[in-house]
Formats: structure tokens, sequence, C-alpha cells
């Protein structure tokens, strides 16, 4: 994947409002890939059916922005706009080739004594999966996991509410963060289409950045949560929880997660079901990393990351079919192989592990041109 941003812009006093434009750019390489028919080759999951050729993984656009401060205690208020486009995960999802909105809030933070308070109102993140809400830049195979991409939609439109609770001084203090929030839970930011809203809640203990596998400092980060949901269609009732854990000590991380939606039939006369009876999807997430610096840099610091990665799902507990799917990824990304540019390669064997296998593994390159890391 390639990657393309402009740098953030210089700070300014606390009464001058910021807006600081950014872009990025991920381009897939298949160099082979692994098909039972060079034209009809069957879908399944995390498997985009790519031949070797290009592949424009994520084109995105965008600016974030900071209100000016009447004060430095007045509370803060910032937002950010992206738009882009994304190929489908795999051959399974509907190809939208269109631009769209990725992101598009306005948030208002301040800190009552116990932690800071965030509430975001517009189209966000929903607070589920760890993976999920990890920064598609600083994804080690500039995917997610079949489990991640399975359970939930990453963003939706509503309000979210996030509270966190320092248990020390310092900004290296452990903390407990709740987040509460309110969706249509469509994944679409034209409006809410049926009767019903999602909600969704998850609850945090964490100490350091736990949301980059990274860190070129080293030291120790951890973080376990958990979360869930509930969505309310006119057709299907969906509750889904997760639970996941991370731990990042000096170069080596582990990250790991469950997660279990169920799906049940509710109002059927006017519209046809997401599924015809009660149905569970089952999903966990494995993954290693190690990162080697190359350099003493204090900014954009270039090194190494070698990871491997274990997802599955199984799209119906009740049965033993090819909707049980285990993707192994293997490889390896170079972080700021040249400022602002990312270079990785790897392998990605998918296991059909019921019904029918499947011969389609994959070797690819990633490459990502992204805004600069502090």
């Amino acid at each position: 994947m390639l990657a393309l941003a402009l740098s953030l812009a210089p700070a300014l006093a606390a009464d001058e409002p910021v807006m600081s434009p950014w872009g990025q750019l991920q381009v897939f390489t298949t160099l082979w890939d692994q098909d039972v028919s060079p034209t009809a080759d069957p879908a399944s999951y995390g498997d985009p059916e790519a031949d070797p050729g290009f592949q424009l993984a994520r084109a995105r656009f965008g600016f974030t922005g900071v209100l000016p401060m009447r004060s430095d205690t007045a509370p803060r208020v910032d937002y950010g706009l992206s738009l882009g486009i994304s190929t489908p995960y795999d051959a399974l999802r509907l190809s939208d080739s269109g631009v769209s909105m990725v992101d598009g809030y306005g948030r208002i933070r301040l800190s009552p004594g116990v932690g800071e308070t965030a509430v975001s109102l517009g189209l966000v993140k929903v607070p589920f999966s760890r993976e999920a809400l990890m920064s598609s830049q600083d994804l080690v195979f500039m995917e997610r996991g079949v489990a991640a991409e399975s359970l939930t939609s990453v963003r939706d439109v509503g309000g979210l509410l996030r509270q966190e609770i320092d248990l020390g001084e310092g900004d290296d203090a452990p903390l407990v963060a709740v987040s509460v929030g309110v969706f249509n839970g469509n994944a679409s930011f034209l409006g809410d289409q049926d009767p019903g809203v999602m909600g969704s809640a998850r609850i945090e203990l964490a100490k350091g950045q736990t949301y980059r596998t990274w860190d070129p400092a080293g030291g120790v980060a951890y973080g376990v949560a958990a979360s869930t949901i509930l969505n309310s269609e006119l057709a299907t009732r969906t509750f889904a929880w997760n639970a996941d854990g991370f731990v990042r000590v000096g170069r080596w991380s582990l990250l790991a997660e469950l997660g279990h939606s169920t799906l049940t039939p509710t109002d059927t006369t006017l519209f046809a079901p997401d599924v015809f009876a009660k149905t569970g999807l089952m999903a966990w997430t494995a993954q290693t990393t190690w990162f080697q610096p190359l350099s003493d840099a204090e900014q954009d610091v270039p090194g190494v990351e070698i990871a491997l990665r274990a997802s599955s799902i199984d799209d119906d507990t009740g049965i033993r079919d090819n909707g049980d799917v285990l993707i192994l990824h293997a490889g390896a990304t170079v972080r700021s192989v040249l400022p602002m540019v990312d270079l990785g390669a790897g392998f990605i064997h998918r296991e059909e592990l019921a019904g029918a296998s499947r011969p389609n593994d994959t070797i690819r390159i990633w490459t990502q041109l992204r805004p600069r890391r502090r």
C-alpha cells in the first residue's frame, strides 16, 4: 500500500484555530494467488480473489481541526472530516467503487479531575474490538483479521461518550476507560433506515499506548477490555460481545480477541431477516509482533516489524461447513522505509476448517504513504 500525507500544521496559540490536512494511500501488490479456477474462483471469507496485479486498498484525504479556546482550562472542541475509497475486504462483500465519507465528527473534551471526558457526535468508530479500533495506518498487515471484519461495522453515525478514570499521576499512569454509544446501526451516514437503534458499550483497563503494536521507546503497555453491542433492526436483532487483551513489553507485543454474535429474526412481515433462525457466529484473533528500530530518531522512527497472526470465524456455530474459516498472516513491515512511507510483504494462508477445502493462498506486498507519526 502507498500513502499520501501532509504534515501536521504547527501548533498555534490557544485562542487560534488549528486545521491539519492529511492523506493516506495504501496499495496491495499480489505477486501470487492460488486459485481453484482462473476465471471462477469460489468466494470465501477473507479472500478478495485478487489475481496477480495491483489493488488500491485505501485512498483517503481529509483534515482534523481544533477550535479556539477561551482559556487553558476551557473545554476543547475538535473535529475531523475525511473522504475515501476502499476495496471490499473479500469477494462476499458488496463492491462500491465510489467515494464515500470515512469520518465526520465533532468532539468536546474536558477534564473534570478524575480523568478526561469526551463526547463525540457524527460518523465515528463504534467502541467494539481492539483491532477494529486501531488506525488502518498502524495495522502491521495493512488489513484487519477476519474476526474484526465479521462481527460488526467499524464506523457508524451516532453519539459517543467516553469517560476516563485516572488511577495514578502522570501521562503513563494506568486508567479505566468507559465508552457508551448510540448509533443508527445500519452503517449509513444518510440516516436511520429502520425504527431501531444500536447501542454499544466498552470498558477497558489500560496503561500506555495500547492501540499500536510497536513503540520505538520500548517500555511496557497493556490493556484488557470487554465490549458489547445490541442492534435492533426491522427484521433482525443482533447481540454481540467481545473480549480483547494486549500487552507490549519492549519490542514484543501480543494481541488476542474473542467475540461472539447472535442474530435473531424478529418482524419478518415487511422485510426478509438476515437469518431465518437464531444463528450464532464465533470469531477470534491472536497476533504477535517484534519491532526492531533501525534508528534513534525522535519522530517517525524507522524499523522492521515482524508479525504472525491467526484469525478465525465460524459463521454458524450450529453447523460445520465452509463458513468455518482460519486465516494465517505471516510477514514483515518496514516502518518509515522512507519518510512517511511503509513497505511490507507477507504470505496469507486461508483454510476451510470444514466442508470442501479450497486452495486460495496469497503472496502480497503492501505499501503505504501516510501522515507523519509523532
